[in-house]
C-alpha cells in the first residue's frame, strides 16, 4: 500500500513537471514572436517606414480635374479617371468637386509593340502609356506628380484578333492602374 502512494505521488510530480515544462516552452515561444515582432517593427521604423492613417495624409479630398487624351486610343481618359477614383478612394482619399486640391494632366503616348513572335506572327506585346500629371494646391501653386510616367504592361496574344484585342484592353487597365497608383504615392509621399 505504502508503494503504491509513492508511485501516485511519483506520477504527480512527473506530470506536474511535464505540465511546468510545456508551460515554459508555449510561454517562450510566445515570448519569441512577441521580440520578434517588436524587432521588425523598429527596424522598419528606422528605415522610414510608417502606417499611413487618414489622419496622415498631406490632404483628405481632391478633384480630379481634366484629364486629356493625346493619344489615339479611346477613352483611356475615363479609364485612368476610373482607376485614380478607385485608388484614391481606397487609400482615404474622398473625391469632391469642391475640394481645393486638383490632380490634372495628360496621356500624351499609347504604344502596342510585339515582344515576341511565333511563326511569324506576333505572340507577345507591350502596352506603354506615357503621361504627365499635376497637382494644384489651393493657394495656386503647381507640382508635378512623380515626372514623366512610363508604363509598361506585357500580355501575350495569340489567336483570333478578338482575344488579342480583348488582351490589350486588359493590359490598358492594369497600366492605367499602375499610373493611378504611381499618383496615389507621388500625393501621399509629397
Amino acid at each position: 500500500m505504502k508503494g503504491s502512494t509513492e508511485q501516485q505521488s511519483s506520477r504527480a510530480i512527473e506530470q506536474q513537471e511535464d505540465t511546468t515544462a510545456k508551460t515554459f516552452s508555449l510561454t517562450a515561444a510566445l515570448l519569441g514572436y512577441w521580440a520578434t515582432g517588436l524587432i521588425l517593427l523598429f527596424t522598419l521604423s528606422c528605415c522610414g517606414y510608417t502606417l499611413q492613417g487618414r489622419d496622415t495624409l498631406p490632404l483628405t479630398s481632391v478633384k480630379i480635374g481634366r484629364i486629356e487624351n493625346r493619344t489615339f486610343e479611346p477613352k483611356l481618359e475615363d479609364k485612368f479617371q476610373k482607376a485614380l477614383a478607385d485608388e484614391l478612394i481606397r487609400n482615404g482619399i474622398m473625391i469632391s468637386k469642391s475640394a481645393g486640391h486638383v490632380i490634372s494632366g495628360t496621356i500624351n503616348d499609347f504604344s502596342l509593340k510585339p515582344l515576341s513572335e511565333k511563326e511569324g506572327v506576333a505572340s507577345e506585346y507591350e502596352v506603354i502609356i506615357k503621361a504627365n500629371f499635376f497637382l494644384t494646391f489651393p493657394d495656386g501653386k503647381v507640382k508635378e506628380l512623380r515626372n514623366k510616367g512610363v508604363f509598361t504592361v506585357s500580355f501575350s496574344g495569340s489567336g483570333n484578333i478578338e482575344n488579342i484585342v480583348a488582351a490589350k484592353e486588359q493590359a490598358a487597365e492594369t497600366a492605367m492602374r499602375n499610373l493611378a497608383s504611381e499618383i496615389r504615392a507621388g500625393i501621399v509621399y509629397q
